[in-house]
């Protein structure tokens, strides 16, 4: 199980986490000048976003926060929404001059509400800058105050709460709060809240890998002229084919494809270790990594594409405490494993993205 305790996540520090959050974030509705705050100061990032998360409440706290129909359950003595007759009559309220009634009410205790006080909450116990922490705390009263309960929300609750287009004051305040509550990851201490199964964590840090390194390519390599792509299929060539085989044909989708005027690199992420032992050797690369990446290469070269004919591959794959590259050149293809270490600081792991870039291409 992945588990959060005190400053690291799987022995990850959580201000990497951050910064994978901030490069991940490319396409969030955040503000760009929010995500360079982020990118550039990956060292003090839980307190830009605790910040950054307190003046977005701040400033619906000047405008009202955004109120909806909340669903309520009551007994009355008049009719209001619709009757519960299971209840009316299993608790004799007729005879108490009551009715159990099911309505809406317009409440500030939406959905969307009670995640961003749910964010705060979390950030107070993160947060260690004292000003920052007594400023939640006037938030995290207020909003109660102001009739928002402390009832936990998840993602998929939030999403019931649909946004309009004349809600991006709380779209930044959300994606605020997003990136706040998702470091509330499940801990195996005793006593600790869970919100989310192993499996979801797992596939949560994973898909963030995949997007954080997109994302920093995309932002580092921009004023380079290299194009960044993300979730490009790949066609297999296929001359001949039964009448039921493209229903079974395995799918080939890259995570990430790099592209200057000559060059071309193929990204594929992996968030497991890049070795594995087997009963020849303690340590090997994963064959079935390998021949996926291979077959990304050589399936897509073509005579009318030159650089489809020296295409890069490169399996990355993140580590704590080690860094591995290793390299190879095949019928013309360069083959690249490497790992990315995410104890170090976001300097030396930006800079290392960088290196593994140009090794990568170096062909």
């Amino acid at each position: 199980m992945n588990s959060y305790q005190g400053n690291y996540l799987n022995k990850i520090p959580v201000k990497n986490i951050w910064l994978l959050m901030a490069y991940a974030a490319e396409h969030s509705f955040l503000r760009e000048k929010v995500r360079s705050a982020f990118i550039e100061n990956s060292d003090e990032l839980p307190d830009l976003v605790a910040d950054l998360l307190c003046t977005a409440v701040e400033d619906r706290f000047k405008k009202s926060l955004t109120s909806g129909y909340v669903k309520r359950s009551n007994d009355l003595n008049r009719l209001r929404g619709r009757i519960n007759f299971v209840r009316t009559y299993a608790h004799q309220l007729l005879k108490q001059g009551k009715i159990a009634c099911n309505f809406e009410e317009l409440s500030n205790d939406t959905p969307r509400n009670r995640f961003v006080l749910q964010a705060l909450a979390n950030l107070a116990r993160i947060v260690e800058n004292r000003i920052l922490v007594k400023r939640i705390h006037s938030l995290l009263m207020c909003l109660k105050a102001l009739g928002v309960n402390d009832v936990p929300v998840s993602l998929t609750d939030l999403s019931v709460d649909r946004l309009g287009r004349h809600d991006f004051q709380d779209r930044e305040m959300i994606e605020l709060a997003k990136m706040a509550w998702s470091l509330n990851i499940p801990a195996e201490d005793e006593g600790s809240t869970l919100h989310l199964s192993a499996s979801r964590t797992e596939t949560w840090i994973r898909k963030l890998f995949e997007k954080a390194i997109a994302g920093f390519y995309k932002h580092s390599l921009k004023n380079e002229g290299i194009s960044v792509k993300t979730g490009t299929i790949f066609h297999w060539p296929v001359e001949k084919k039964s009448e039921g085989i493209s229903e079974v044909l395995p799918r080939m989708k890259a995570d990430i494809i790099l592209e200057s005027s000559l060059k071309r690199l193929v990204i594929d992420t992996k968030f497991n270790q890049i070795y594995t032992s087997n009963w020849m050797r303690e340590r090997s690369l994963r064959s079935g990594y390998l021949y996926q990446i291979y077959s990304y290469l050589r399936t897509q070269e073509h005579a009318s594409d030159q650089k489809s004919l020296s295409s890069s591959g490169l399996l990355l794959h993140p580590s704590v405490g080690e860094s591995v590259y290793e390299q190879i050149v095949m019928q013309g293809h360069q083959l690249s494993f490497a790992t990315i270490d995410l104890t170090k600081t976001g300097g030396d792991i930006k800079q290392t993205l960088r290196e593994i870039y140009q090794r990568a291409t170096s062909a």
